[in-house]
């Protein structure tokens, strides 16, 4: 990495997260604040990977990276180009959240109406942001089999919402 003071250009936390430690791509709450999903700041660069769980406390951030069963890894994430031009590999919206609910230990959800409640108040959630989300995706990530029925449910949540398609 260059000095961003000696080359005028910003360095990209995302792009050096996905260098740091591999594979990974950038998700959980990084990546829901990134796309305006949750109202808080997010100082350190979340991320998920195949190999195991690590942290970095380097001079630029924190970075940490949570393990995901490498079936459910490679759907929804994309490369993504930020404002100064650096591409990283993130994850949609959709599978941020995912992501989000997959890693959060023995959450056990059954209803609609329960998970709405989840969304807006425990992880305070931008519901309007859903009406664009790709419910299809969510499916395809349910149907690999990690933590499907709270995939299920969140996807039935969406249809409740927003209708069918």
């Amino acid at each position: 990495m260059v000095n961003p003071e000696k080359t005028g250009e910003p360095i990209s936390l995302p792009l050096i997260a996905n260098l740091l430690y591999g594979p990974s791509y950038v998700s959980l709450d990084y990546a829901l604040s990134y796309y305006g999903l949750i109202p808080e700041a997010v100082y350190e660069i979340t991320s998920v990977t195949t190999q195991r769980s690590k942290a970095y406390d380097t001079p630029v951030g924190r970075f940490t990276y949570t393990h995901a069963d490498s079936s459910v890894y490679s759907i929804g994430i994309s490369s993504v180009t930020n404002e100064a031009g650096h591409q990283f590999l993130m994850a949609s919206p959709e599978k941020a959240l995912c992501d989000k609910l997959i890693q959060i230990p023995n959450l056990v959800i059954n209803s609609p109406i329960s998970m709405f409640a989840f969304l807006d108040q425990d992880l305070r959630l931008d519901i309007n942001e859903f009406a664009r989300f790709d419910r299809a995706l969510i499916q395809r990530i349910a149907a690999v089999g990690v933590k499907s029925r709270l995939l299920q449910t969140l996807h039935r949540t969406l249809e409740t919402i927003y209708g069918h398609y």
